[in-house]
């Protein structure tokens, strides 16, 4: 089975690391190179066709210090690829600070979010893109849950086509940020799921993506028609009233009155708390008794009465127990 190993970015590896003392990224850069090299010359060894290297901290505002240390990187872990096919994976926005550093890399394929990569379509018109090298091109949303216009993207696979690209159709990023299916979601009606795209439908649409882009009129396939009449038919998300509330919004609105000093007195005088008072940081714990308290509730065993009865006492027997060894104590909510 074709298999193709994803592993995290050197320099992204890098940029994520919190270093003390006199230490900063170029002292890491050897034993950075060595274990990546390692890595690429055991794949090579396995007879590995593909492997990613993503790197989501491409799409940072990088300085020239930034983009010196990531050709250096690349420049000797690439030199040790042997015939495994690499791929440098970018997503969450686009490369404009170093997309002209990366073509030149021994890069198989490089993949670009052309979903949240603002600048992505532009930067390819505009520098070209290396014909030795596949494009990964990131059209499907992986990080909400709608579905994809089709005509929009083919539109967008179209000129990438014409620029003569070779290009493989992809997510903008992984699917882990999605739900697995909408199978399993019958509670909402079709008038809702048919516009929602979970992780297992994606897949679905990079199919039918790929199927409609080998055809010249698309246009007059049943499923370019068929997704064509979802977004003519979308429900209005929309309110007027909350849009024209948004619009009438001012700056003063953003600063809160009375000011901090004025509002710190009102409330010691309303609440009257002690210098130090202490409050749970989260609900309280759902011990057996507390489950099985709700559980009864909930199945009508109980009178909604005896349930609230309960977490009273409950609430009370951890107020006694903190008093007693002497905190004052704040208790918010229900006790479930």
């Amino acid at each position: 089975m074709q298999t193709k190993s994803v592993v995290i970015g050197a320099f992204t590896f890098l940029k994520l690391l919190r270093y003390t003392g006199k230490k900063n990224a170029k002292d890491f850069i050897g034993d950075i190179v060595t274990a990546y090299s390692d890595f690429l010359s055991g794949l090579d060894s396995l007879g590995a066709e593909w492997v990613r290297f993503d790197e989501p901290c491409l799409v940072h505002d990088l300085d020239e210090e930034d983009i010196a240390l990531f050709e250096k990187l690349y420049l000797n872990i690439l030199d040790k690829k042997g015939s495994v096919k690499t791929i440098l994976q970018t997503c969450f926005g686009d490369v404009r600070d170093t997309y002209n550093n990366l073509m030149p890399l021994d890069f198989d394929a490089i993949g670009l979010d052309f979903i949240e990569g603002k600048e992505t379509l532009s930067l390819i018109k505009k520098n070209g893109f290396s014909k030795n090298k596949l494009l990964f091109a990131g059209v499907v949303n992986g990080k909400n849950i709608w579905r994809n216009n089709y005509k929009n993207t083919l539109s967008l696979l179209s000129e990438l086509k014409a620029a003569d690209i070779s290009t493989v159709i992809s997510t903008s990023c992984s699917l882990l940020h999605v739900p697995y299916t909408l199978e399993h979601e019958t509670k909402l009606s079709a008038e809702y799921t048919s516009h929602f795209a979970f992780a297992q439908e994606k897949l679905t649409e990079l199919a039918e993506l790929k199927k409609l882009a080998k055809q010249d009129n698309y246009e007059k396939s049943d499923l370019f028609a068929a997704n064509a009449s979802l977004f003519g038919s979308r429900i209005d998300c929309y309110d007027a009233a909350v849009r024209k509330r948004a619009a009438e919004i001012k700056e003063s609105d953003f600063t809160r009155l009375p000011a901090f000093a004025e509002r710190e007195k009102i409330q010691k005088k309303e609440f009257n708390l002690p210098l130090f008072p202490t409050t749970t940081i989260g609900s309280f714990p759902q011990t057996a008794d507390v489950k099985a308290n709700r559980t009864a509730y909930r199945n009508g065993k109980i009178s909604e009465e005896e349930y609230i009865d309960f977490n009273r006492r409950k609430i009370a027997c951890c107020i006694d127990l903190q008093e007693e060894i002497g905190l004052d104590v704040l208790v918010h909510g229900e006790y479930e």
